[in-house]
């Protein structure tokens, strides 16, 4: 995940070996200011360790379990504020298997990553646990024509054009059925087509606004 002039050893704590590399459980501090603390053998990472960053604004600890001096299998980044990341990783990068998770617990990402970047098919959650859900693009984004927002009751949905997870056009659709994970939608209303509403505070949208379909079919009654 570091390059070797990032990861250039300064302070080693803990047993060496006969050529004084770290071997068994050590802290080490590198001179990106980062620290590790895990078990070595001959200096290299093997078993269980935790990474400790600390050159970025926004400090974070990624702890798994490593061989041969890189992280393999299941591994958690926690963010400064709480969150947490729980991915699958091979030689250090994140290939597979994926969820991230706010604050609070709640989950905000599943999905898939190759080469430290999401692929695939990827669920975005919002916090009122509606959701977008489609196959990113190249760049991880969720962009393209066959991308949906699914709303809180997971079964109504807007099937259609997303950039960057911005809903541009699409039509009312239901969840019908997950097979595997992969999400299958069938068509409700093929005439009404929702447009991404472009206004600001200083122009109106060009085009007459759409009731929310989601809300037209939950009336809420104040006792």
């Amino acid at each position: 995940m570091d390059s070797d002039d990032d990861n250039i050893e300064e302070v080693v704590e803990g047993p060496l070996d006969e050529n004084d590399q770290p071997h068994g459980f050590c802290m080490v501090t590198y001179s990106s200011s980062d620290r590790f603390e895990g078990h070595f053998v001959h200096g290299d990472k093997n078993g269980k360790g935790k990474f400790f960053f600390f050159r970025w604004e926004v400090c974070g600890t990624l702890e798994g379990y490593y061989m041969d001096d890189a992280l393999q299998g299941q591994g958690v980044y926690r963010y400064e504020d709480g969150g947490a990341l729980h991915g699958t990783y091979v030689d250090g990068e994140l290939n597979g298997p994926a969820q991230e998770y706010d604050q609070d617990g709640q989950l905000i990402f599943k999905g898939q990553y190759k080469d430290n970047m999401r692929c695939g098919l990827c669920w975005f959650y919002y916090s009122d646990r509606g959701c977008v859900v489609g196959e990113v693009n190249d760049e991880g984004e969720m962009t393209g024509k066959q991308v949906a927002y699914v709303y809180p009751d997971g079964n109504m949905a807007l099937l259609g054009s997303f950039v960057d997870g911005e809903l541009i056009e699409a039509r009312l659709a239901r969840l019908t059925v997950q097979e595997s994970g992969r999400p299958r939608f069938e068509i409700v209303d093929d005439r009404t087509v929702y447009s991404y509403d472009k206004s600001t505070s200083t122009c109106i949208a060009n085009h007459r606004l759409l009731p929310d379909p989601y809300e037209s079919q939950n009336e809420f009654v104040e006792t």
